[in-house]
C-alpha cells in the first residue's frame, strides 16, 4: 500500500503504518515509548500518543532522517546510529554527557528538525555542528582512523578529535 505524501503528524498516530514528510513511519508494539530512525523508516513504539512528547519525538527522529538523507548509509549508520544505540543502552550516569539528547548525534537531529529542548546547552548545540561536519568530510583512508579510534572516543564522550 503506498501511502501520499503527509505533513500531518497527527496521521502518523492514528495508523500502524502512514509516512511523514516522505518517510515511512510504522507503529510497534514491542518498542512501548521508544522510537528509532533506521534509515528511511521511523519505528514508533505503541505506546507513544499523539501529544507534544509524541510530536518531538517524532520531529527528532524525521531529524535522523535528514541526517541519514544527507550523510548516507555508511556514514550515517557509523557516525550516527552507532553511537546513539550504544549510548542509548547506557544507563544516564554512566553518560559523561548530562541529558541523552545533549550527545551531537542527538542534538543535531533536533536542530535539523527545528526541536528546541530546554535541555540543550549552548555548548552541545555547538558540539553537534562540529560532530556532523566532521562526520561528513570523512573520506578514504580517514574512514580507519575513525572506525579503530575516534568513533570509540565519541562513543565514550571524548570529542578532542574535533577540536583539531
Amino acid at each position: 500500500m503506498r501511502h501520499s505524501y503527509n505533513e500531518n503528524p497527527g496521521k502518523v498516530f492514528t495508523s500502524k503504518k502512514s509516512n511523514y514528510k516522505g518517510q515511512t513511519t510504522m507503529r510497534l508494539k514491542f518498542l512501548g515509548h521508544s522510537a528509532a530512525s533506521v534509515g528511511p523508516f521511523i519505528l514508533l513504539g505503541k505506546k507513544i500518543k499523539n501529544d507534544e512528547s509524541g510530536l518531538i519525538l517524532l520531529l527528532h527522529e524525521h531529524g535522523h532522517y535528514l541526517d541519514y538523507k544527507q550523510l548516507g548509509f555508511f556514514r550515517y549508520f557509523l557516525g550516527i546510529g552507532l553511537p546513539s544505540i550504544i549510548n542509548a543502552k547506557k544507563k544516564p550516569q554512566k553518560r559523561r554527557i548530562v541529558g541523552y539528547y545533549n550527545q551531537p548525534w542527538e542534538a543535531h537531529a533536533d536542530i535539523r528538525s527545528n526541536v528546541r529542548r530546554n535541555e540543550h546547552t549552548p555548548e552541545a548545540l555547538t558540539l553537534s555542528e562540529a560532530y556532523y561536519e566532521y562526520i561528513a568530510s570523512i573520506k578514504g583512508k580517514k574512514w580507519f582512523k575513525f572506525l579503530f579510534k575516534d568513533l570509540w572516543k565519541f562513543i565514550a564522550h571524548d570529542f578532542t578529535a574535533l577540536e583539531k
